[in-house]
Order: C-alpha cells, then sequence, then structure tokens
C-alpha cells in the first residue's frame, strides 16, 4: 500500500473555496424556488400557498422557523381551496403552531383535507388515532381506516 501524501495548503484551498461555490450556488437557488414560490403565491396559487407554509414551519431553503408564517400560509392556501393547505392548517390548530391549540377544529379541518384527498392529512389522522395522541381516543380501525385513505 502506498503511503498517504500530504495535501499542500493549495489544494486545502482549492477544496475549500469549492466547497464554499457550491453552498452559494445552492443557497442562490434555493432563493430563486422560494422567490418563484412567493410569487406565484402571491398570484393566488393554492399549493404555492402550502409549500411556503410547510418551508416555514420547518425553516427550509434558507428560511427560519417561524409558526405564525407558516400557519399564515396554510390559512391562506385552505381559503384558495387547496386540501393541502386545509390539512397543514389543520395541524397548526391541532398541536397549536402559529395559533391557539385547537383540536376540535384542527380534527376538523384534518377530516376536511382527507375528504379532499390529502394524504398528509390522512397520515396525521391515523397517526392521531394510531397513538391516541392530540386528544384522539386509540382506535386502530380509525387508524387503519386514515392510513388506508
Amino acid at each position: 500500500m502506498p503511503p498517504k501524501r500530504k495535501r499542500g495548503r493549495k489544494a486545502f484551498a482549492i477544496e475549500v473555496a469549492t466547497e464554499v461555490a457550491t453552498e452559494e450556488l445552492k443557497l442562490n437557488k434555493e432563493a430563486e424556488e422560494v422567490a418563484e414560490m412567493l410569487r406565484k403565491a402571491e398570484a393566488g396559487h393554492g399549493e404555492a400557498m402550502c409549500n411556503l407554509g410547510g418551508i416555514y414551519r420547518l425553516g427550509q431553503k434558507g428560511l427560519a422557523i417561524d409558526e405564525a408564517k407558516a400557519f399564515e400560509w396554510y390559512e391562506k392556501s385552505h381559503e384558495a381551496g387547496f386540501a393541502g393547505g386545509t390539512g397543514g392548517l389543520g395541524r397548526c390548530y391541532l398541536v397549536g403552531k402559529g395559533v391557539p391549540k385547537c383540536p376540535v377544529r384542527g380534527s376538523t379541518l384534518l377530516g376536511e383535507a382527507a375528504g379532499r384527498g390529502s394524504k398528509a392529512a390522512c397520515y396525521t389522522l391515523g397517526l392521531s388515532y394510531a397513538e391516541g395522541i392530540w386528544g384522539f381516543p386509540t382506535d386502530e380501525k380509525m387508524a387503519r381506516r386514515y392510513y388506508s385513505m
């Protein structure tokens, strides 16, 4: 086995510069994606509104976690008629993120979203019944029902 060669300062500097440039490109691309999504959301696109809610909820694409903004975008998405936004809004109420906790309002919105085809809402309701969390009773039958949707 040949001996390992030491990396010179110049090679190290090039590697670091390459990593920095790659990270800058990633941040620029993410900023462009967020700007495009914001443009669509402001034009009334419900899915874009919902996606912005998710980005703020998770703190992605260079944006800090902001539960209040996540709630606002989910609410706008719901008002625009997008099922995913209705589900996101329901989850906010269910767990009290960005809004005071209200399990009744949350479960109502999640049920509405699930009925309109939101897989995320079905998963949240299935989990709620499977684990008996967020004020839901443990109910395997209901959990299976929502998981299968």
